[in-house]
């Protein structure tokens, strides 16, 4: 069962297509997350209504976090950027955890500043082939 369609959520906006909501399992502070009100599993499922919804709610969720004074935990400054992101899971059993990963999609509204993706970094990351992409679309 979903619990974006089916449990209570901490609802901060509630569009027509899209509910922006509070995470109750935060990466960090003031972190959100954007929902489509329809059960879809890929971007591509998304409506062109949705589309358009989305891209007014993109700019007044940025807006949003400017106007308001949100600062980061650890040094009271000010936030400054937002990262929003989706990502795609090949497999939705986590086994490392034993449990279900959400196939609802939805995207993360997160803080950014220099160095915050670090831990995801790697020196190495320039070291790789491009090719294995190239003209296979």
């Amino acid at each position: 069962m979903c619990p974006f369609c089916h449990e209570r959520q901490i609802v901060l906006h509630n569009g027509k297509e899209w509910t922006w909501i509070a995470s109750i399992a935060p990466y960090v502070r003031y972190h959100t997350m954007l929902v489509p009100k329809r059960h879809v599993t890929k971007v591509s499922e998304l409506t062109v209504s949705e589309w358009k919804e989305f891209n007014l709610l993109h700019d007044k969720i940025s807006d949003a976090y400017q106007q308001k004074e949100v600062t980061w935990t650890d040094t009271d400054e000010e936030i400054e950027n937002i990262i929003f992101a989706w990502r795609y899971r090949r497999r939705l059993k986590n086994k490392k955890l034993n449990t279900q990963n959400l196939d609802h999609l939805h995207l993360h509204i997160v803080p950014d500043r220099d160095h915050f993706l670090d831990p995801l970094s790697s020196d190495r990351a320039h070291e790789w082939d491009y090719r294995i992409f190239q003209n296979i679309l």
